[in-house]
């Protein structure tokens, strides 16, 4: 249902942009940014009741270290096909999953007219504020849908800069977005492996499930919980308290 999710109406949004979500996630929980890019993870020996310690070497010096040894590493990157490129070393078994695949997602924005025809719509028509394809159709975008400012107004808009946002099996090119669109100011694309492809019948390891940006945060923080209950004995639970404000999402 991902593919669907430009169409979905009563979505919210955050004013400054949603990158502000993993921004303060960051900002209130305290946590250190190291801006390097992981190059190896290595299973090494630890003071720790024997227990197994990790090695993270990056390809930046970072407060004079270039590598750093922690109790957890949580892994937040494709690592088949050597996707992530990063090293696994010391490990007594493959680092792996047995997701075969990955679904590939475009998605675009764009300020723009759509082409009215290309709908079957005659050019004075009006064409409705979202479009859904199925996976049986030959198209190559799965969902077409208008996007408001957060401060949308509708006195005040300019409906000659509407903005429309386009899900898609890729990256769309010239002789898609004029198949879409008969003009267009600006155009966005950003294309990635979003997510796992999925057969029917196949067995799946110990995984969460979190899509979009805030679920991913939320999940983020939900796997550093579960994480540190396994690593430390205690039983998963959710902690019942005083307070109203759960702390698992």
């Amino acid at each position: 249902m991902v593919s669907l999710a430009a169409a979905v109406p009563g979505l919210w949004s955050i004013e400054g942009g949603n990158k502000l979500v993993p921004e303060q996630l960051l900002y209130r929980s305290g946590a250190t940014l190291m801006k390097s890019r992981v190059q190896s993870v290595e299973c090494v020996a630890s003071e720790n009741a024997g227990r197994p310690a990790f090695r993270v070497t990056g390809n930046e010096v970072v407060k004079g270290l270039k590598s750093e040894v922690f109790d957890i590493v949580m892994m937040a990157s494709p690592i088949e096909d050597d996707l992530s490129g990063i090293d696994f070393i010391g490990f007594d078994h493959p680092v792996t999953t047995n997701f075969t695949g990955d679904y590939r997602h475009g998605a675009s924005l764009v300020e723009g007219r759509p082409r009215a025809s290309t709908f079957g719509v005659s050019p004075e028509g009006e064409l409705p504020g979202q479009i859904i394809t199925n996976m049986e159709v030959p198209l190559n975008f799965r969902t077409l849908a208008k996007n408001f400012p957060v401060d949308y107004n509708p006195v005040t808009f300019n409906a000659s800069r509407q903005l429309y946002k386009v899900f898609s099996t890729g990256v769309l090119n010239d002789t898609q977005m004029e198949a879409l669109f008969e003009s267009y100011s600006e155009a966005t694309h950003r294309d990635w492996l979003a997510y796992p492809y999925y057969h029917e019948r196949k067995t799946f390891p110990g995984f969460v499930l979190a899509e979009a940006m805030e679920m991913a945060v939320i999940g983020s923080r939900n796997s550093a919980i579960l994480a540190y209950q396994y690593w430390s004995g205690e039983s998963p639970k959710v902690k019942v308290g005083a307070s109203k404000v759960r702390q698992e999402l």
